[in-house]
């Protein structure tokens, strides 16, 4: 497990999915092959697209978003 750079925490290993409405955008412990029981996090506007306010870096491959 990782270490939160906020906080020092365990952080949870996963993967990020996005699906199309009304689901958005959705946290996985694993990978499936319906994507199913994932965790709605971020925004859907309810018409195309979800949001997930996140910063990068591009040098080390890094997302951290806030949800």
């Amino acid at each position: 497990m990782v270490a939160c750079p906020r906080c020092a925490g365990a952080m949870e290993d996963g993967f990020l999915g996005a699906q199309n409405l009304p689901s958005g955008i959705q946290w996985f412990r694993s990978k499936n092959f319906f994507g199913l029981h994932g965790e709605p996090i971020g925004e859907s506007d309810r018409r195309q697209m979800s949001w997930l306010a996140a910063s990068r870096c591009s040098d080390c491959h890094l997302l951290l978003a806030s949800y």
